[in-house]
């Protein structure tokens, strides 16, 4: 989702099954909410360039429901955020 303002988490209604990523834009760093699951420990974040190079991997532990992304080192510009629940413990 693309704005022109910052977006937050209380200008979100997400579903349960929807892991919420703010603020956009950002800056130093990414913001992530995770819905509760009962199976998933853990979620990969995989962030990729424009020309779909992978440039930065994250691991955070879903228990939590939140985690942060530390994005100070990327260069301005476009980038696409994928995310993989799995089971497997941290």
């Amino acid at each position: 989702m693309y704005s022109e303002k910052e977006i937050h988490p209380a200008d979100l209604s997400p579903d349960s099954k929807s892991i919420i990523v703010y603020p956009n834009p950002a800056y130093n760093e990414l913001n992530l909410s995770f819905p509760k699951h009962e199976n998933q420990q853990v979620v990969d974040i995989l962030i990729y360039n424009a020309l779909g190079g992978l440039i930065m991997e994250k691991t955070l532990n879903v228990s939590l429901r939140k985690g942060q992304v530390d994005i100070s080192s990327l260069q301005n510009g476009v980038y696409l955020l994928w995310s993989v629940l799995t089971s497997r413990k941290n």
